[in-house]
């Protein structure tokens, strides 16, 4: 999205996935997610901040190498919890969201249409993925001698906001119901 729409071409990954870098964390999560940013920008374009996937280690980093290298036009940053502060890095750097830099994450949950800017997003259907869960492990346990077969993979989405140039629509008051 942020290369073919927005024509960005410096676009660099957030994000850790060593052993070295990351002591707790969903390493292997981000490091699918690296792997398909690469597939994207080509693996001789393909640059990484590494954090240890904390949200203070996402804001060091970034700061860091903003005061180091030139701004990359684009960032994807690898897990929803380090997107705050990597956008609070690139502000605290001077630049501008998205003019200067565009930010895409993952799994930004619905309260971020309330933030000052909305964060644009890779989507997973996180309820989706929970009831298959829960209904292996309650087959399985209901069933023990029966052969699971491995899930189908799930789908995902790119939900809009305006960390990427975006304009989507902003809700202006939380539904009734």
């Amino acid at each position: 999205h942020l290369a073919r729409d927005h024509h960005r071409r410096s676009i660099v990954f957030v994000g850790g996935f060593t052993p070295d870098e990351v002591a707790h964390g969903d390493r292997e999560t981000v490091a699918q997610r690296y792997e398909g940013y690469a597939a994207v920008v080509g693996p001789a374009a393909a640059q990484r901040i590494p954090t240890d996937l904390t949200p203070a280690g996402a804001y060091d980093a970034v700061r860091r190498y903003l005061a180091d290298h030139s701004a990359p036009d684009g960032l994807v940053v690898g897990t929803y919890a380090q997107a705050a502060a990597t956008l609070r890095a690139v502000a605290d750097a001077g630049l501008r969201i998205p003019e200067d830099v565009a930010v895409v994450g993952y799994d930004a949950d619905a309260a971020t249409i309330y933030a000052p800017l909305i964060l644009t997003t890779v989507q997973q259907p996180i309820d989706e993925i929970a009831r298959a869960a829960l209904s292996r492990v309650l087959d399985a346990a209901g069933n023990p001698n029966s052969p699971s077969a491995p899930p189908s993979p799930f789908g995902v989405h790119l939900s809009l906001g305006e960390t990427c140039g975006c304009t989507p629509e902003r809700r202006t008051s939380a539904p009734v119901g």
